[in-house]
């Protein structure tokens, strides 16, 4: 499950973080590859099930994993 406001973002049950960069964050999950743009982006909360970032989000963008 993914919830978004305007500047914070939380993802339960991913599966990896990918990429992280203060501009670009990609979180994977069981069937999609997460990808955060914006300004000043930074993770606030991580634990095995859920994660939380923070900062200036532009654009939430979503690529669907190829089943085998």
């Amino acid at each position: 499950m993914i919830t978004l406001s305007d500047e914070k973002i939380s993802i339960i049950h991913y599966k990896k973080i990918s990429k992280v960069s203060i501009q670009e964050i990609h979180i994977e999950t069981a069937h999609t590859t997460v990808m955060i743009s914006g300004e000043e982006l930074f993770i606030v909360y991580l634990n095995a099930d859920e994660i939380i970032l923070k900062g200036k989000i532009r654009k939430v963008d979503f690529l669907a994993h190829e089943r085998a």
